[in-house]
């Protein structure tokens, strides 16, 4: 009897320990921070593997780097990225300035807003799809269009028109940023001392813009540098071409990997330099922002229409007419279109599942951006961990693909080895690893608004449920996280939009017989069957614009919140 009760008093008390130590402050912050590490580790674990396969096998790239045909994918992709970065620029500079300083009303401005910037929710193969549907070979102007001016006989050119139709956005919505913090009185007396308005732009505001408009620039580069889907349509073989062709020969896979340490690399020399850029746009804004009187531009107002006209024709309007053109012209529509609908079914299902599964992964991150998980140690690690999230963006999918294609196979032959592991349960071309690999380049799209909404989180909250004994769990769940559920549905959302909308990595690692949206109208133009490529482009349009009007939603009633 005394031993059974000696036994419960100690069950008691261990027991109380555990509890005690699960309700403490440092242990809360230690398990946030493990679990933030774990998800950046999953994160870079691409990179890693990649990077291990070459330095076990150094000869692979030394034997890529020594072709020729290395070089010239590499100088087309190099040129490329620059030529899509300073076209970006220019265009989205000039828009910029059309929005923020034109005499037009507000309603008119949010409306041009939203037309100017619907290109970047369009997949670049989507754009492509249309400008080849339209003016290609057989397109519905094929019989108008010089057969010298198609998009697969221009295919360099045609990529370029395509992917700064698709990025100019990214420039354009940072100038309008920068433009609206900016003070005009300087601007304004240097009119006033005799300067033209064009040379009082030059001395004084392009200056104080550079660093927004390289940005934006620089982005549109990465994402033309990592793009695949466009150049691989119209033929213009550049780095991304060639890892997908040598992936898909039976010899080429060493090859493909060591392409991909060639395009990190390039892509890490674009990020390094973002970043003084990205320095100088928090330095470079005013600190009492003054509305710019409205300008009349006269006759350059027709020019700025005009290259507002274009890009939106080439980017949304091409598709949807091509889209309804194509489909218009088969037998029967219906039927071509209701073909797609378990495409769309299972676009619909991996868009959902990451949609709910990337931001939860986001949300250790966003909790050290708190500080509810320890004060200042916590809000270091979250400097540390947080631009390692940021990798996802810049990866090209085709890495991640090939680089957990790699991984999957490698420890389906341990298991296969060790236990004996059917076919039907492996992990290569599993919805599980496609799973992970839209985690890993998506987190930045939940990461972002799950941080803005973090960093909102009132702290006298936190503070009181302290003083009244809540447990660091109870605070996280009864405070923290009911103020983050704006960020972590706007998260979700735009990480629906961008796996329904994602080619590469679904292309190369969904199951065998499974077929999205994307993959569908992918296989329908290599191919040439404009009608079935229309089906998928136009379900492909429908979550898209579903998506959008969504965030455009959640922001309006955020915005009525805060106020």
């Amino acid at each position: 009897m005394p031993d059974s009760i000696g036994s419960q008093t100690r069950d008691d008390s261990f027991r109380m320990i555990v509890l005690m130590d699960l309700d403490s402050p440092r242990l809360a912050r230690q398990v946030t921070v493990l679990l933030a590490a774990l998800i950046v580790l999953l994160v870079v674990s691409p990179v890693l593997h990649l990077l291990f396969g070459v330095v076990h096998a150094p000869a692979d790239l030394a034997g890529i780097v020594q072709t020729i045909e290395t070089w010239r994918m590499v100088g087309r992709s190099v040129a490329l990225a620059l030529l899509v970065a300073f076209g970006a620029m220019a265009l989205g500079t000039a828009l910029a300035w059309l929005l923020v300083r034109s005499r037009v009303s507000g309603f008119m401005r949010g409306l041009l807003l939203i037309l100017l910037v619907a290109p970047l929710a369009m997949p670049s193969y989507v754009v492509a799809f249309g400008l080849m549907a339209v003016t290609g070979h057989e397109g519905l102007l094929s019989g108008l269009w010089p057969a010298a001016l198609r998009p697969t006989q221009l295919p360099a050119v045609s990529s370029w028109v395509i992917l700064v139709s698709c990025t100019y956005p990214y420039t354009l919505l940072s100038v309008r940023a920068a433009l609206m913090k900016e003070c005009t009185t300087l601007e304004e007396a240097a009119i006033g001392l005799g300067a033209s308005r064009r040379g009082a732009f030059r001395a004084i505001l392009m200056p104080r813009l550079l660093p927004s408009m390289v940005w934006g620039g620089m982005l549109a580069g990465l994402y033309a540098l990592a793009d695949f889907g466009a150049v691989s349509l119209v033929g213009f073989e550049t780095m991304t071409w060639g890892i997908y062709h040598r992936y898909n020969t039976a010899f080429g896979l060493a090859d493909a990997r060591a392409l991909c340490v060639l395009l990190i690399a390039l892509s890490a020399l674009m990020i390094l330099g973002l970043i003084p850029f990205r320095a100088a746009q928090s330095r470079t804004t005013s600190a009492v922002p003054i509305p710019p009187a409205p300008i009349r531009f006269g006759r350059w107002g027709v020019l700025l229409v005009g290259l507002a006209i274009l890009p939106l024709a080439i980017a949304v309007v091409f598709p949807l007419v091509a889209a309804i053109g194509w489909l218009a012209r088969s037998d029967m529509p219906g039927a071509v279109l209701h073909a797609a609908g378990p495409a769309a079914w299972t676009t619909f299902l991996l868009a959902a599942s990451a949609a709910i599964v990337v931001p939860v992964l986001a949300l250790p991150l966003a909790t050290l951006h708190v500080g509810t998980a320890g004060g200042g140690s916590a809000r270091r690690w979250a400097r540390v961990l947080t631009p390692l999230t940021l990798l996802g963006f810049a990866l090209p999918g085709l890495v991640v693909a090939i680089a957990l294609a790699g991984l999957a196979l490698r420890v389906d032959h341990v298991i296969e080895w060790t236990f004996g592991l059917p076919v039907d349960a492996r992990l290569y071309q599993s919805h599980l690893v496609l799973l992970i690999a839209y985690a890993i380049l998506f987190l930045p799209e939940a990461a972002g608004p799950l941080r803005a909404t973090a960093q909102r989180v009132h702290a006298e909250q936190i503070d009181a449920a302290v003083q009244f004994g809540g447990s660091p769990l109870a605070r996280w769940w009864r405070i923290v996280l009911p103020q983050l559920a704006p960020g972590l549905a706007a998260g979700s959302v735009l990480v629906f939009i961008t796996t329904a909308k994602e080619l590469p990595a679904t292309l190369l690692l969904s199951p065998l017989n499974v077929q999205t949206l994307a993959t569908r109208l992918w296989s329908a133009m290599e191919e040439v069957y404009f009608a079935i490529a229309a089906a998928a482009a136009i379900w492909l349009l429908g979550l898209v614009v579903i998506g959008v009007a969504i965030i455009l939603i959640i922001e309006r009633l955020s915005d009525a919140n805060d106020r």
